[in-house]
């Protein structure tokens, strides 16, 4: 069943951030420290390519319908505030901060002499909230797949790239909080980075 199944671990038994050593392999999990996220056309699906430090690789396919139940999650964690306009301001300063701060890097892609996992379908993401970090698993089967480390900062820089995945998709951003999906064209007009 691809139906996906989103959990969010949270709370004083939260994994410590950055719980297995990057690069190394936990069980069949890998954890990568750069990332690339583009929207495949024919796939209709965000491709997730991450590299380990190892420089083993990770592909992964994220379906639209897995993709906003995480992002539902991650605005929350980012957006976490009152109704008041005021704490929108304020993350709206944080984004422009982020993505301000966000410089290119070459795309991660599978090389030869690189052992590259998948592509496979990501069928569950697992969420740990940690102070100022996120910890998110995607994961294509119970004991396999690939874990991101984000501080805030990071995760709102790869929110900007998911941003861009999702125009180029075509996809609805109803979800989207408006401190997140109405840039300024200035923001818009940035270059896709990877």
């Amino acid at each position: 069943n691809w139906a996906s199944i989103l959990r969010k671990e949270a709370g004083p038994k939260s994994p410590p951030f950055l719980s297995v050593p990057s690069g190394e392999m936990s069980g069949k999990m890998i954890v990568i420290s750069r990332i690339t996220t583009v929207y495949d056309e024919v796939e209709d699906r965000v491709s997730l390519t991450g590299e380990a430090q190892s420089g083993e690789i990770y592909r992964g396919w994220l379906t639209h319908r897995l993709f906003d139940r995480l992002l539902e999650r991650l605005f929350g964690i980012l957006g976490k505030a009152a109704d008041d306009g005021f704490s929108a301001v304020l993350n709206e300063f944080a984004q422009d901060r982020a993505e301000a701060e966000l410089s290119p890097t070459v795309p991660v892609q599978p090389k030869q002499e690189s052992k590259t996992l998948g592509p496979y379908l990501i069928t569950e993401i697992d969420i740990a909230e940690l102070e100022g970090a996120v910890q998110l698993s995607f994961r294509h089967s119970a004991e396999a797949g690939a874990i991101i480390p984000l501080a805030h900062q990071d995760l709102r820089q790869w929110l900007a790239i998911v941003r861009t995945a999702y125009r180029n998709a075509g996809w609805a951003m109803q979800t989207w909080p408006d401190w997140m999906s109405e840039r300024s064209p200035d923001a818009a007009a940035r270059p896709v980075l990877h």
